[in-house]
């Protein structure tokens, strides 16, 4: 049985098959921060991050809802019919589901709603599932 590889291990092993770069570790006072470099041209280059923490990520995303850049269009009605031309009715069409989280989220303009994968729940976590 395999191990679930790391989102840094998905990243490095997809820069390594599609560019056939190694990481370079060049910084004494940031050990996990990775170069690669382009094979082709070695003064191309690409920094990583090594690491990506959720609750930082969740933090920049409320920035930047409150931030107001964010813009929502006009939005489009779409006319969904079945195979014979029929209208889909209202009752069988994706309804989106935003948790409490998502009140606070600066995607969820473009976003297609929680997946409800549980995630959220957690010790205190204010977050149910109906």
């Amino acid at each position: 049985m395999s191990r679930k590889l790391t989102v840094r291990e998905k990243v490095y092993g997809y820069v390594k098959r599609k560019y056939g770069s190694e990481p370079e570790y060049l910084w004494r006072r940031f050990p996990d921060y990775a170069i690669f470099r382009h094979e082709d041209n070695r003064n191309k280059e690409v920094t990583f991050p090594a690491r990506y923490m959720e609750s930082l990520a969740r933090l920049q995303s409320e920035q930047a809802l409150k931030s107001g850049l964010s813009f929502q269009g006009k939005p489009i009605e779409f006319k969904l019919t079945d195979e014979w031309g029929w209208p889909i009715p209202e009752e069988n069409l994706y309804k989106p589901y935003f948790g409490p989280r998502c009140l606070n989220c600066g995607m969820r303009l473009t976003c297609n709603g929680c997946s409800r994968c549980g995630k959220c729940k957690g010790p205190g976590s204010a977050d149910t599932f109906s």
